[in-house]
């Protein structure tokens, strides 16, 4: 939790339209919510999009993905 503001520096928005404001806006959020992941709490950024990602994240079966922890 700590490694995110120096990370946002070389992170970008959204190239396109993209309401979660792309991964910096996804890590912003996470940041805003420190006391979350403080108290053992984590977060997943997965494409969801992809056919079986969460399934594939969950069993471990190698899909590439973001872990946010503290």
């Amino acid at each position: 939790m700590t490694e995110i503001p120096g990370i946002l520096e070389g992170v970008g928005g959204s190239s396109g339209i993209d309401v979660s404001g792309g991964m910096k806006g996804k890590l912003m959020e996470a940041y805003a919510h420190k006391r979350f992941f403080e108290e053992g709490g984590e977060a997943w950024i997965l494409n969801a999009t992809r056919r079986r990602a969460l399934l594939s994240a969950i069993s471990g079966g190698g899909l590439r993905f973001t872990r946010i922890t503290r």
